[in-house]
């Protein structure tokens, strides 16, 4: 059975979330609760334990994804997350799949707003 990694990359409000609520989970055999949002856990955590603060909040929403990462992976089920690449583990998790025999999947999603941004502060 093949497992797969299916990555939703590119800089914040490029449409990344969206895209995840169209087909596209469904087009890749991921289940909806295997989709790993950060910012969903950190929503999550604000309504449940207000008392958190926003740093303990993103703090926690970043250990859990990372738990979900891990727990998926060493159980060989297909997941998905969503990732701006900030930190070197989304990397890691990329290697670790691969060498695990995941399908790894990247989809960088951007705009031309996004690029022309970048271009124009090159020049």
């Amino acid at each position: 059975m093949l497992h797969r990694l299916l990555l939703f990359a590119g800089p914040n409000g490029s449409g990344k979330s969206t895209l995840t609520t169209l087909a596209t989970l469904k087009h890749f055999g991921i289940p909806k609760d295997r989709y790993i949002n950060a910012d969903e856990i950190a929503v999550y955590l604000a309504e449940n334990f207000p008392e958190m603060s926003q740093e303990e909040r993103e703090q926690g929403a970043f250990r859990r994804a990372r738990w979900l990462h891990l727990n998926y992976r060493s159980t060989k089920q297909s997941f998905a997350f969503e990732t701006v690449f900030s930190h070197p583990s989304t990397l890691l998790d990329m290697q670790l799949c691969k060498t695990a025999g995941f399908d790894v999947v990247v989809i960088f999603v951007t705009s031309c707003g996004d690029i022309c941004d970048n271009t124009k502060s090159r020049d």
